[in-house]
């Protein structure tokens, strides 16, 4: 039991962790059980045999009985076997969540390192490796925080970790798109353009083209700046993300069994709507 999914295109979202979705994978599952699946049909079956052929023993035990059947067999296993099944589902999504993590992962520093010496990156490249090394700590160290104040085998230590992952997530999103930005811009060569601006102030009298020629270097230029800007923006908000993972795993020191479930919600959503609110600011950047 696990979502559809494309070669891993997209790791699971924060609506795969929730209540609705994991009732829908569960009902499904149930649905889809060969018991319940297939004897309902024959009570169906059995059913239109009555209405249109009218009644004899084997339409009536058919009816009835394979109806009884599908019924029973969906009622066990949705309602007795439903936390089961919900738990398979949550390993499935978590599984696809690894999966996802892993390959990101393999290419994201070596990406980032391509782009280490190009002129006024430097900096943010430097950042962002060690953006991603601390986030590997940070969400290590939650896990560990939270196996220790729940039962990984329960519903909520499934769901709370899930919701810090796509955190996490958000932070390799923006990485990730700062080396897609890198590249963008890595063969305006600075260099050039200031040597040309040089040559045109040198110019005594410039003719048209020459002034179209320093628009077009100014525009190239400031092009390549508010990327860096851009640069910039993604690693501010993957400082506040981590931020966030801290306050998150801080909190959970204080949280008592007693008031588990209500703190543990509360602090959930407040996870969630900042991968939310990631992942919108992702979608309306791209």
């Amino acid at each position: 039991m696990t979502r559809k999914k494309a070669g891993l295109s997209n790791p699971p979202s924060i609506e795969d962790f929730s209540k609705t979705a994991i009732t829908k994978a569960v009902l499904k599952t149930t649905l889809q059980h060969p018991l319940s699946l297939y004897c309902s049909g024959v009570g169906l079956l059995g059913w239109l045999a009555l209405g249109v052929l009218g009644t004899s023993p084997v339409s009536v035990i058919a009816a009835i009985g394979g109806t009884a059947i599908g019924v029973g067999s969906w009622i066990v296993n949705f309602f007795m076997r439903g936390d089961t099944l919900a738990q398979k589902y949550i390993e499935n999504i978590q599984q696809e969540m690894e999966e996802y993590k892993q390959r990101v992962t393999l290419r994201l520093v070596k990406d980032l390192e391509t782009w280490k010496r190009l002129p006024g990156a430097g900096d943010y490249v430097s950042q962002g490796i060690n953006q991603f090394q601390d986030i590997q700590e940070k969400i290590v160290n939650f896990r560990d925080v939270l196996g220790k104040k729940l039962n990984p085998q329960e519903m909520t230590f499934s769901r709370y970790l899930g919701s810090a992952e796509q955190v996490y997530l958000s932070v390799l999103d923006n990485l990730d798109k700062m080396s897609i930005i890198l590249e963008s811009i890595s063969t305006i060569d600075v260099s050039y353009i200031e040597d040309r601006l040089q040559a045109l102030r040198k110019l005594k009298t410039l003719t048209a083209a020459d002034e179209e020629e320093g628009k077009t270097l100014h525009e190239r230029r400031k092009l390549r700046d508010d990327k860096l800007q851009e640069v910039n923006v993604l690693l501010t908000e993957n400082e506040q993300a981590m931020t966030e993972i801290e306050k998150a795993t801080v909190s959970l020191v204080s949280i008592t069994r007693s008031r588990a479930t209500v703190d543990m919600e509360t602090a959930r959503k407040q996870l969630e709507e900042l991968a939310s609110r990631a992942h919108q600011y992702a979608s309306n950047k791209m």
